[in-house]
């Protein structure tokens, strides 16, 4: 390796000496170069004037004109001190070349014949630099440029600049002369190989590789050894792996190689410089004559053997026979899993090519149920020369269905109905239709079997994850007691637990679940009787049980599931339960039922009691409309406001109440609910501060009196209306009309969910059972400028945000998506950007909540 100087070395005359000051920069344009370079240390002869500095060497690009202009590397800092006086120098510490993907440079390549720019960037004390004056030099630049007001490095750019005639600073580089490349070594192919299509390679070595040189091209030779005919001549530029790996690596792109032909080849390669090294000697090879498998019909696609053999088809350049015969079992990614022995075949000759290697003879171990796998076989001819892998075929073995798993009725539930047994199994590759079957054991206390049952699919089970379920009878459980059960499964092939399909008594069973099967209180509703015309709007119910401990009153519409009212659970012995008026109308057929709960516990419940309404209604409520409403600030009518004339009746005539109604065209207040009611009869107006964006809302509205003892309620009137909202809209729900904000300027609001699952790893490797609770609520985070706009400025906004946020109550979040639901705000973030506006960030979580009244 050659080493040489660039710049002005203190090997040669420096009679004067020049200051430089802190921050500022001052250098010289020097000669050129005489070599291609790799430039690896900055050198300098300074001195400290009284005290210590640091100084970096920057190297630079000059234009045409020889002044400096792009900066291509700068030095390490170098101290310079009373005992550091003399030469100084740092290895080139940051490099701005520009070096091709898969290279690093550590040192600078300079071009030959070229120019470049050493300057001195001082910090610190003032220093003296070593020169010679240009009276006393002869170069094509003898000036001095300067730059003053910086610190360190030196700029990207030397930029603007003054300059004056001095001579040259002593600055100079120690770089390594660049040398062409030496002849590839390691090359392949050679001798006999069984591609007709190798892959050329040869490793790249080069003596100024240390600093960052790469193989930059490759020239590629290949021709017939025969008559020297040329079948490949190529000059190819390398590849990032190639430059990484110092090491060519292509495919043969030229005329097509002749089996049991000899050919020759060579390569030659070049530097970051361009310069070329020597060509190698020629290296002989020959594409030998081979045998080929392709892989047959079998196995292909599922198998329902873990077991296969193996189909295949053998053919020959030179028709030889295959005599040995080899498979091998991959992954579905292609990673080798094993290789197989190898099997002496009887020879099998291209006039037969169709073959067969059972499983016994393969040497392979037993493949896994449920996996994915690819198959390649080779051979060996009568040369004993081994063919190519065959490309490979893809098959999977069959997967065993699930154990199953979230049994129901467990947990020693008390049940006064037969019950309906569910569970969970799935198969990730068969479906009813393919023979999967689950299957479920109803057994007594002590665990003995009373019956196997099969259970039915049901897509809509389980929250529309999908199970199965069996429906009990008398002849299930024959008497009041307590139960067990499991549940398991089959495709055919497999029963849980991979189990042989001939061995059904070894499938693995789920978990046992328990239940009780009880006589239930006797419910008998005594009023309403059957059929009866109730001329009252609010109805005393009552029946007879005994030891009650808990009751439910439902109210249906006749003959239907629609929910008119439900009591919720109430914990009294009291067999009577009063359903205030407003749920149901004049001329409304109804069914009652009463759900009882006993000390045991065990429930009962009641026949169904239909029966129709019939009173004289009191006048309708007049002129009731529905119009969307702005809030304070709003950006967007936010809200419905509902008006109406005022009743002629007045508390003296028995007036009770208005009850407001509310049901939404789709979504999660499709269903109607009482949204309030208002005591005073000379309020005419009502708002309600939550519907959801883009929904079509109708209300309705009715007047209750009181006529002696009884309390009826006037038909409903209706009106409708809708909001389109443009953002975010929060609002405290106990205080919607002060305690809220819009939210224009959000980034997308990506709303997740929490969930509450635990999740059970058996030792035995089996899949994972998971069990899942019935939480699914939402939480979203996400941003908002806080901008001035058309209704408050910005720094109002953020006091509406921060009253929010002060608040802690329950709020409702709406917005243009049409989502709606009550949450927090566990955080509010606020960030000043600039004077005029803010950044918020915000986190909401689902919190329980209901609408209405009773």
């Amino acid at each position: 390796m050659a080493e040489t100087t660039y710049g002005r070395s203190s090997s040669l005359s420096h009679d004067d000496i020049g200051n430089i000051v802190s921050g500022e920069m001052r250098g010289c344009t020097y000669n050129r170069t005489n070599d291609h370079l790799w430039a690896h240390t900055a050198n300098a002869r300074v001195n400290d004037n009284g005290s210590n500095s640091a100084i970096r060497i920057g190297i630079y690009n000059v234009n045409s004109s020889r002044h400096p202009t792009t900066r291509r590397a700068y030095s390490a800092s170098i101290a310079v001190t009373s005992a550091t006086e003399g030469n100084v120098s740092g290895s080139i510490a940051t490099i701005d070349v520009a070096a091709p993907s898969g290279v690093t440079f550590t040192a600078i390549p300079l071009q030959d014949n070229t120019r470049y720019h050493l300057a001195i960037l001082n910090v610190g004390a003032l220093i003296d630099h070593a020169m010679e004056q240009a009276s006393d030099i002869s170069a094509d630049n003898e000036s001095f440029y300067y730059r003053t007001g910086l610190s360190q490095p030196p700029p990207s750019s030397f930029g603007s600049y003054s300059s004056s005639n001095e001579g040259h600073m002593t600055t100079w580089l120690n770089a390594q002369i660049n040398e062409a490349p030496n002849a590839p070594t390691n090359l392949s192919p050679s001798g006999t190989i069984n591609d007709t299509a190798p892959t050329f390679a040869a490793d790249f070595t080069d003596t100024n590789s240390g600093y960052g040189d790469y193989l930059n091209q490759m020239r590629v030779q290949v021709r017939r050894v025969s008559d020297s005919t040329v079948f490949w001549d190529t000059t190819l530029t390398s590849t990032q792996a190639e430059r990484t790996g110092a090491a060519m690596s292509r495919a043969y792109g030229g005329t097509t190689l002749v089996r049991g032909t000899a050919y020759e080849w060579r390569t030659q390669h070049s530097d970051h410089f361009g310069e070329w090294g020597d060509w190698t000697a020629w290296t002989t090879f020959t594409p030998a004559e081979l045998g080929f498998i392709v892989c047959e019909d079998d196995p292909t696609g599922k198998i329902e053997d873990n077991t296969p053999d193996f189909d295949g088809t053998w053919s020959h350049d030179d028709s030889d026979d295959m005599t040995v015969v080899q498979v091998r079992i991959l992954s579905s990614g292609g990673t080798v899993l094993q290789t197989g022995s190898e099997y002496d075949i009887t020879d099998v000759t291209t006039a037969t090519a169709d073959f067969t290697v059972a499983w016994a003879d393969t040497g392979l171990s037993t493949l896994a149920w449920g996996t994915s796998y690819q198959y390649q076989m080779r051979g060996k001819d009568e040369t004993a020369t081994w063919s190519d892998w065959s490309a490979a075929a893809t098959f999977s073995t069959n997967a065993a269905p699930t154990v199953p798993t979230n049994l129901t009725p467990a947990n020693s539930q008390i049940l006064t109905d037969y019950p309906l047994l569910m569970w969970q199994s799935t198969d990730a590759d068969d479906t009813t239709a393919t023979g999967l079957v689950s299957k479920c054991r109803i057994k007594d206390n002590t665990g003995s079997v009373l019956f196997t049952r099969s259970g039915t699919y049901d897509a809509t089970l389980f929250g529309g994850a999908g199970g199965w379920r069996y429906q009990t009878d008398g002849t299930d459980l024959a008497t009041y007691a307590t139960y067990r059960w499991d549940a398991y499964s089959g495709d055919g092939t497999l029963w849980s637990g991979e189990v042989a399909h001939a061995s059904e008594a070894s499938a693995v069973k789920s978990a046992e679940a328990i239940f009780a099967y009880a006589e239930g209180p006797t419910v008998t509703i005594t009023d309403p009787t059957e059929d009866e015309a109730v001329t009252t709007a609010n109805l005393t119910v009552t029946w007879t049980t005994t030891d009650q401990q808990k009751y439910r009153v439902y109210l249906y519409e006749d003959g239907t599931t629609n929910l008119v009212y439900d009591s919720g659970e109430t914990v009294s012995g009291t067999s009577s339960h009063v359903i205030p008026s407003g749920y149901y109308f004049n001329g409304d057929a109804l069914d009652l039922v009463v759900w009882v709960e006993d000390s045991d516990p065990l429930e009962g419940q009641s026949a169904i009691r239909s029966f129709t309404v019939d009173y004289v209604e009191p006048d309708s409520i007049a002129n009731f409309q529905a119009i969307a409403e702005y809030v304070g600030t709003d950006l967007w009518a936010s809200a419905i406001r509902l008006t109406w004339d005022q009743t002629e009746l007045g508390v003296e005539d028995g007036w009770q109440e208005y009850t407001i109604r509310r049901t939404a065209a789709s979504g999660n207040d499709a269903t109607t609910i009482i949204l309030t009611r208002l005591t005073s009869p000379t309020q005419t107006s009502y708002t309600d501060f939550a519907p959801a964006s883009g929904v079509e809302y109708t209300y309705s509205i009715s007047q209750t009196i009181l006529t002696g003892l009884d309390e009826l309620t006037s038909a409903g009137v209706e009106a409708s209306a809708e909001i389109m909202l443009g953002g975010v809209v929060l609002v405290a729900v106990a205080n919607p009309e002060v305690v809220r904000t819009n939210l224009k300027y959000t980034n997308e609001r990506d709303h997740t969910r929490n969930t509450d699952e635990q999740v059970y790893q058996p030792l035995s490797g089996l899949a994972p059972t998971t069990v899942r609770s019935r939480q699914y609520t939402k939480r979203a985070a996400f941003d908002a400028k806080l901008f001035a706009d058309a209704q408050a400025t910005a720094d109002a906004r953020r006091f509406e945000l921060e009253m929010c946020d002060q608040y802690r109550g329950t709020f409702c979040y709406r917005d243009d998506k049409g989502r709606k639901y009550f949450c927090t705000l566990p955080d509010i973030t606020i960030s000043d950007r600039v004077a005029d506006w803010y950044v918020a960030a915000i986190e909401v979580r689902e919190e329980l909540y209901s609408e209405g009244v009773e």
